[in-house]
């Protein structure tokens, strides 16, 4: 991802600025958020500090620009619930975004002083993806007093960037955080559900907001995988790949790129030899394996629970859940049956297809390559301690 720059903004600006929103550009639920989503036009100059004590249910951050070393936030009309527009938090601002506001970070920072600090009762999602993660945040949300916010993207910049980067934005990650909690002026816990590949952040973000909680959800491997190539491409283009020789092609001369490495970093692992795009999904599965083990055995998780056990049970699932992140139980929400029965990304582009795509030859290779690591070496691998019905 390169690092968007306003060219006419200094780079030492003082004074936040506000961009009109000309038109909205279009942008499909995979891109990052930036500032390069919208026309823009001419900046003014504004107190940033005024325009939020006057109305800060309007405004959400958006993203960081760090050439201008600013936060971006949008601003929406009033009485807009972005929690309600679209299944997808960032997609929600893109959507109903009339304005842009740049704010320089020594503002940011000065200004969430004043903010209150309820980072106790913030609850991370983080998952391997396609995994039940948005289902999760639903249940959770029926629970009556919670605030779930899926894929506010700010985080998501996190992972486009090195590691030692986010350890030293933690002091704006904790200010944007706040932002966003006081923008929402809900007084229960907020639940933050971040797309998969932020689990390779898990530990930095737990410096940059002490006292917040995380979850770890995952899923058998060959059903996450199936779940993306479904969803990332027409079912007839994976099998023709296929019958043409595509996918026993080396995935890194399917996908050259930085970007793949971010999103799966055993990529570069030489022990493995991935092959096509069920080899590129299984690594990026096993990625984020091994970072979640990673940080589970330094307690970093508050629990850790299978898609299957919560398809399986979820009362039960969800009590213990409740009981792990030391909330207040409320009893089995009345809509459970009824937020089961829909696909909780329905209205977007990531809706499940319902489909399996994978032949025995892929799951072949995919047993594979997972048999080459040391712990998590077949699809439907449990981590320890996780959840249990």
């Amino acid at each position: 991802m390169h690092e968007p720059e306003v060219a006419w903004m200094a780079l030492e600006q003082e004074n936040a600025a506000a961009f009109p929103i000309l038109r909205r550009l279009p942008r499909n639920e995979r891109h990052t958020a930036s500032w390069t989503d919208f026309q823009l036009g001419r900046p003014e100059a504004e107190d940033f500090i005024r325009r939020w004590q006057a109305d800060p249910h309007t405004l959400t951050p958006y993203c960081l620009d760090r050439r201008s070393r600013s936060l971006l936030f949008v601003e929406t009309a009033p009485g807009v619930d972005l929690c309600a527009v679209h299944p997808f938090f960032y997609q929600a601002q893109r959507l109903c975004a009339v304005r842009l506001h740049s704010v320089p970070i020594p503002v940011v920072l000065a200004m969430a002083q004043d903010l209150p600090a309820a980072l106790d009762r913030l609850i991370l999602i983080h998952s391997t993806g396609r995994c039940g993660s948005t289902l999760l945040t639903r249940l959770l949300q029926a629970q009556g007093d919670m605030v779930t916010l899926s894929e506010p993207d700010l985080y998501t910049q996190l992972v486009h960037l090195p590691e030692q980067a986010t350890l030293e934005l933690a002091p704006v990650i904790r200010a944007a955080t706040l932002f966003l909690w006081a923008s929402l002026a809900r007084g229960g816990p907020v639940v933050l559900k971040l797309r998969g590949i932020v689990t390779y952040r898990a530990a930095a973000l737990a410096q940059a907001l002490p006292g917040a909680r995380s979850i770890f959800l995952y899923r058998h491997a060959a059903d996450v995988v199936n779940s993306f190539i479904t969803t990332m491409l027409p079912p007839w283009l994976f099998r023709l790949a296929r019958t043409l020789g595509a996918e026993r092609l080396p995935t890194r001369w399917l996908l050259p790129t930085p970007h793949a490495l971010r999103l799966a970093p055993l990529l570069a692992d030489r022990r493995y030899r991935p092959t096509g795009l069920v080899g590129f999904f299984t690594m990026a599965w096993l990625s984020k394996m091994e970072a979640a083990l990673a940080f589970q055995e330094e307690d970093g998780f508050a629990a850790v629970l299978r898609y299957e056990a919560l398809r399986r049970d979820p009362g039960a699932m969800l009590e213990q859940l409740i009981k792990a992140l030391g909330l207040e139980a409320r009893g089995m929400p009345a809509s459970l049956d009824q937020v089961l029965g829909v696909d909780s990304q329905r209205g977007s582009s990531m809706a499940s297809r319902k489909m399996r795509i994978l032949d025995r030859g892929d799951e072949a290779r995919m047993n594979q390559l997972l048999a080459q690591h040391p712990r998590l070496n077949h699809p439907d691998v449990l981590l320890p301690g996780s959840l249990e019905p």
